[in-house]
């Protein structure tokens, strides 16, 4: 990174860094939404020492020109965060930023994401022994007046309460349980960052109970589109219709409080029939997004 200095991140930079990160992605044929908060959370929750698991490349003016986030694994994976200025690439920064993070993740099964069609980065992740391990697509629904969706039967659809955050959690651990690349997280971990979050939309976050026990959910997030971050439905529930009718009752709510679109993320493999509640609730592709993995130790460093 001949001409560029570098330093580790700290929490002044969470506003630099989700700017880059949004410009780069977007630049890569990705969605670009992150906001600052996020990356506040991100560095002071989920990363082990700032010193050590963090890199930013600074240019002869003290800007960001490229970043590296190595968190804290996930069992045997680490998700790396990394991003280049669009108008320094082409100059080794990102070749050093992961060859960087790579020697850091030592040991642990390194991942990373790319859309669907961007050579450039995957070239580079190529380069380093990165291969395909799942496809994933991105979908959004525009927030007008979503289609009538019967409320599931013998079920109550309530709005999100704190005293239920920890039968929540244990909801959604079963429900995600199965699906690929599911990451175990202790209760505090899960709250800071799902209903801790400063993203969270508590108010327009919907629960399916069944008595007093939670059959189903659907948790939003504010990233200036509404990100629906979390549908979940107890397994021995499915295919009720439970997260249908919650999916409209959110984005009922979010366009009553002025969101115009919703997003969210799903894996294109998805069991559990997904796919089919995300089209009833309005949701359409966008665009298709590949994760890539490498053992860190047998990279091509």
């Amino acid at each position: 990174m001949q001409g560029f200095r570098t330093r580790a991140c700290g929490p002044q930079d969470a506003a630099a860094i989700a700017e880059l990160v949004n410009l780069a992605d977007r630049a890569d044929g990705l969605r670009g939404e992150y906001a600052v908060a996020e990356f506040e959370e991100l560095l002071r929750h989920e990363v082990r020492d700032l010193g050590t698991d963090t890199l930013a490349a600074l240019d002869g003016d003290g800007r960001l020109a490229g970043v590296g986030i190595v968190p804290l694994a996930q069992g045997d994976r680490v998700e790396l965060i990394g991003a280049v200025h669009p108008q320094r690439r082409g100059l080794g920064i990102g070749r050093a930023v992961l060859a960087w993070q790579l020697r850091v993740a030592a040991g642990h099964r390194a991942q990373v994401i790319a859309a669907v069609g961007d050579r450039p980065s995957i070239r580079l992740y190529a380069r380093f022994g990165f291969h395909v391990v799942r496809y994933f697509v991105e979908m959004s629904a525009p927030i007008g007046d979503p289609p009538a969706q019967p409320g599931p039967e013998g079920l109550r659809v309530v709005p999100f309460d704190t005293t239920q955050a920890f039968e929540l959690y244990r909801v959604h651990a079963a429900a995600f349980a199965e699906l690929w690349g599911h990451q175990e997280r202790s209760f505090p971990e899960w709250k800071a960052l799902t209903v801790e979050s400063e993203q969270f939309r508590g108010d327009l976050a919907r629960l399916a109970l069944d008595g007093d026990a939670i059959a189903g959910f659907v948790l939003p997030y504010d990233r200036g589109t509404l990100y629906i971050g979390q549908v979940g439905t107890a397994p021995d529930r499915r295919r009720r219709g439970i997260a249908t009718a919650l999916l409209t009752e959110v984005l009922a709510a979010a366009g009553a409080q002025g969101f115009t679109v919703a997003t969210l993320t799903m894996d294109a493999a998805n069991p559990t029939g997904a796919p089919s509640v995300y089209a009833r609730a309005g949701f359409a592709v966008d665009r298709q997004v590949a994760a890539y993995q490498c053992t860190a130790a047998d990279s091509r460093l």
